[in-house]
């Protein structure tokens, strides 16, 4: 692994659906994806399920 990208997450799923989106659109897929979610009202974890494998 070369880095990593740390993100914070509150009630913002529609951005971190994009950034999401476009890290998996790298082409470089040497690296980590650490989500600090904080508690949201909104529904983020869902969004971030769907990019776990």
């Amino acid at each position: 692994m070369n880095f990593s990208v740390v993100i914070p997450v509150y009630n913002r799923p529609e951005e971190i659906d994009e950034l999401l989106d476009s890290l998996t659109r790298q082409s470089d897929k040497n690296f980590e994806v650490i989500i600090a979610e904080d508690g949201s009202s909104e529904k983020c974890d869902l969004i971030v399920e769907k990019y776990l494998s």
